[in-house]
C-alpha cells in the first residue's frame, strides 16, 4: 500500500481485502487481494507493484478483457494482488456500477497508510453480485455457499440504518432486488439468520431457494445447463420489484424495465 499511496493512489478495498484491513470477520480468508482503482490509474498501480517485486504468472493465460488486470505474485506473499479497473464483469456492472463504488468509498487510515472502504450495504451488495453474477450462479441456478455464509454473517451485523440503506439501494434495480431477496431467503433457511424489517422472506424467493437447494443436492437434475435464467427473470420481473424500481410507476415504465431485465442477461461482447 505504501507504493500506491506514494503516487497518490488510494484503492477501494473490496471483498476479502476489506476484511484483512478491518480484521472483521476474523475467520474470513482469501487467496487474492482485490483493489478497486479508477480506470485511469489502474495501469499505473500495476506498474508500481511490479517495481517492488510483484509480477504476473507466465503460466496463466492472458485475458485482456477481464475486469481486473493480470494477477500479480511475489514469492514472499501467500496471496496474489488483483488490480480491478471495474468491480465486476460486464454482466455485473449494470447492477452496481464501478463509478458508484469509487465515489462512495470512505477514506480509512492506519499506520500511515490510506485506503477507502465501502459502506456496509455497498460492500455486501458488491460481494453478492460477485458470487451471484460474476460466478454465473444466477444462470446456472446455483448459489455459492462460501459467499452465502459471508453474506449471512454480514447481514446479521447490520444496524437499522444500514438495513434501510441496503434495502433502498437494492430497490433501484429489479434484478438486484431479486438477488438480495433470494440470498436473504437462502440465508434464513440454511443458516437460521433473523430477517428483521424492512426485510422479510418473500414467497417466490423461498420457492426459488428450495429449487436451488434441491438442484445442488442432486434431488432436482437440471434439464439444461442454465436453468437459472427463467428463475432470475421470473423474480426480477415480479410486479412489486418492477414497480419499486420504476422511476414513474406506469405501464410503459414497468414494461421497459422488464425488457431491461431480459436484456441484462443476453450475451455481451468483451469490453
Amino acid at each position: 500500500m505504501t507504493a500506491l499511496n506514494g503516487v497518490g493512489i488510494e484503492p477501494v478495498l473490496i471483498k476479502g481485502a476489506q476484511s484483512l484491513w478491518t480484521g472483521s470477520p476474523e475467520w474470513r480468508y482469501q487467496i487474492d487481494l482485490d483493489l478497486l482503482i479508477a480506470e485511469n490509474e489502474a495501469h499505473s498501480a500495476q506498474e508500481e507493484l511490479i517495481k517492488i517485486g510483484y509480477g504476473p504468472d507466465p503460466e496463466l493465460p492472458k485475458r485482456d478483457h477481464r475486469h481486473h488486470l493480470e494477477p500479480l505474485f511475489r514469492q514472499d506473499m501467500p496471496a496474489c494482488i488483483e488490480i480491478h479497473r471495474r468491480a465486476g464483469n460486464r454482466y455485473a456492472e449494470p447492477l452496481l456500477p464501478t463509478a458508484e463504488l469509487l465515489r462512495e468509498g470512505r477514506r480509512s487510515e492506519k499506520d500511515g497508510l490510506r485506503v477507502r472502504l465501502l459502506p456496509p450495504h455497498l460492500h455486501m451488495l458488491q460481494a453478492l453480485i460477485h458470487y451471484h453474477v460474476g460466478h454465473s450462479a444466477d444462470a446456472r441456478g446455483l448459489v455459492d455457499l462460501r459467499g452465502l455464509y459471508e453474506f449471512a454473517w454480514a447481514f446479521d451485523q447490520l444496524d437499522a440504518s444500514e438495513r434501510a440503506a441496503l434495502d433502498g439501494r437494492a430497490r433501484q434495480n429489479a434484478r438486484l432486488a431479486a438477488a438480495l431477496d433470494f440470498w436473504i431467503a437462502a440465508a434464513a433457511d440454511l443458516f437460521a439468520v433473523d430477517v428483521p424489517e424492512p426485510f422479510h422472506v418473500h414467497h417466490d424467493a423461498a420457492f426459488r431457494w428450495s429449487k436451488v437447494f434441491a438442484r445442488m443436492s442432486g434431488a432436482l437434475p437440471a434439464a439444461w445447463k442454465y436453468p437459472g435464467y427463467s428463475e432470475e427473470i421470473r423474480m426480477a420481473c415480479h410486479n412489486e420489484r418492477i414497480s419499486r424500481a420504476a422511476p414513474i410507476d406506469s405501464f410503459l415504465s414497468r414494461q421497459f424495465l422488464r425488457f431491461k431485465v431480459i436484456g441484462s442477461l443476453l450475451p455481451k461482447r468483451p469490453d
